[in-house]
């Protein structure tokens, strides 16, 4: 009797066995995963942290405005390539595209990311052809104006994009006729101007 229940259980816990070594294998693949694309998102939040400025323009006790820009270097543009490429598991092929895109780009414009909150949704008219707000780029003495669209990017990869954003944010894209490389030297200010207020930031 002994050795026929031995026999009943011995292939039972052999399967167990091997059912506990798949989950624990796919366990540390799992974790090997979340390890690197968390050291990912750490490395591409400091990196979007260091090109990122923020104001804010107050009314006594009330918020007009929040406003986050972030200024699209080189190094900064195609970090946002390899994020998505990263993200989708783009193939090559699709990467090289989209990284010569972007360097094409930049090869005749610098771009600025804006966020912006407002509670009072009559200021926040980016887009409308009678704005109320202009955005100028200065760079070693030389003004240029900026050109205000909405930010090309889906909505869902807005915050993996841009860590400091929100659903209660208006995300858009600021170019100028400026070659990115040229930002590499010299200073640069940027200043958004309204009758609602005015906020300058420096890079």
């Amino acid at each position: 009797m002994i050795s026929q229940i031995y026999a009943i259980s011995q292939p039972l816990t052999l399967g167990l066995f091997r059912r506990w070594i798949a989950l624990s294998c796919t366990v540390l693949m799992l974790a090997g995963c979340a390890s690197t694309r968390s050291s990912s998102d750490r490395q591409h939040g400091r990196l979007i942290a260091q090109h990122t400025q923020k104001s804010e323009s107050f009314d006594g006790f009330y918020n007009v405005y929040q406003v986050h820009l972030t200024i699209l270097k080189p190094e900064v543009r195609l970090a946002l390539v390899d994020r998505l490429a990263e993200a989708q598991h783009w193939e090559r092929q699709k990467l090289n595209f989209e990284r010569e895109k972007a360097i094409q780009e930049m090869s005749s414009q610098s771009q600025v990311f804006m966020s912006f909150y407002s509670p009072r949704a009559e200021i926040n008219d980016w887009t409308q052809p009678n704005s109320i707000w202009r955005v100028y780029m200065t760079h070693n003495g030389v003004r240029y104006e900026g050109r205000v669209q909405k930010a090309p990017f889906r909505k869902p990869d807005i915050p993996f994009l841009f860590p400091h954003t929100n659903r209660f944010t208006s995300d858009y894209l600021i170019s100028f006729n400026l070659p990115s490389r040229s930002l590499a030297e010299g200073a640069t200010a940027i200043t958004i101007t309204s009758s609602a207020g005015e906020s300058e930031f420096q890079f």
